[in-house]
């Protein structure tokens, strides 16, 4: 049994890919008649290449060097609490 293969349009100006449609602005960078058809191979093989060449591999918890960061206090005790005694700066909670 032959494998169908996917039809997706790639914007050449901001690589945007968007499902087959009418439309011939993409609406990511707002540029005309960028886009160019490619067929994509769906299956095991197209699995297979999605997959990354480089794999973490995983650690035991208590061997995870912590590092003691400041924190900011929102007031909230238990959100505190919960994130470990505050936000830290940087971190997306």
């Amino acid at each position: 049994m032959k494998k169908a293969s996917k039809t997706i349009f790639t914007c050449q100006s901001c690589g945007s890919q968007s499902p087959p449609s009418g439309w011939g602005k993409c609406a990511d960078c707002g540029a005309w008649d960028s886009f160019v058809e490619e067929r994509q191979a769906t299956g095991r093989l197209a699995r297979e290449s999605a997959m990354p060449l480089w794999r973490p591999r995983p650690v035991p918890i208590d061997s995870i060097d912590i590092e003691h960061e400041q924190r900011l206090l929102t007031a909230i005790q238990e959100f505190d609490r919960v994130l470990g005694g505050g936000l830290v700066a940087g971190s997306l909670v």
